[in-house]
């Protein structure tokens, strides 16, 4: 793990971003109780993503009606 960034927040203390074989992490830790946590940080989902979804369930929702329609 190598740190490339580091950041400070009001109360807790970011100590570190880290990457590791393609994931990031945030390590939290308060400064009074030395509690420390390590945060995944996840992707955003690209456009493509959401429009495959949407063309996805509107050929669900046509099979659907066509469905009924043919009773």
């Amino acid at each position: 793990m190598s740190v490339f960034a580091t950041l400070r927040t009001a109360g807790a203390e970011s100590t570190g971003m880290y990457a590791l074989n393609g994931k990031f992490y945030v390590n939290v830790q308060h400064p009074t109780s030395g509690n420390s946590l390590l945060v995944e940080i996840s992707p955003v989902p690209e456009a493509e993503t959401y429009a495959m979804m949407l063309a996805g369930l509107g050929l669900v929702g046509f099979a659907a009606s066509r469905r009924k329609s043919v009773k």
